[in-house]
């Protein structure tokens, strides 16, 4: 099963209320946190040994990929403190 998380930066408001991770019921590619310089934004790719991962949002394939348990994380916008936090809910 996978799992979704939400971010949120207190300090400008910037937010991803609903992002998932994780690899579902498949073997095969996962979805992984990520930051991304070019466009300043955090959100989740798909990651496979096949291409790459990149942003989901500019296409930028130069990002930062961050452990599931991420729960801190300055913000990419401002660069004060930001909080990832998981969310109850799961996905197949």
């Amino acid at each position: 099963m996978g799992g979704f998380v939400a971010y949120r930066c207190p300090g400008c408001g910037y937010e991803e209320p609903r992002l998932p991770l994780g690899r579902g019921r498949r073997p095969g590619p996962c979805l992984a946190l990520f930051r991304c310089p070019n466009c300043r934004g955090v959100g989740t790719t798909w990651v496979s040994g096949e291409r790459p991962p990149a942003c989901g949002y500019c296409y930028h394939e130069e990002i930062e990929l961050l452990p599931d348990d991420t729960r801190a994380l300055d913000c990419p916008r401002c660069g004060g403190p930001g909080e990832v936090r998981p969310l109850a809910e799961t996905w197949e």
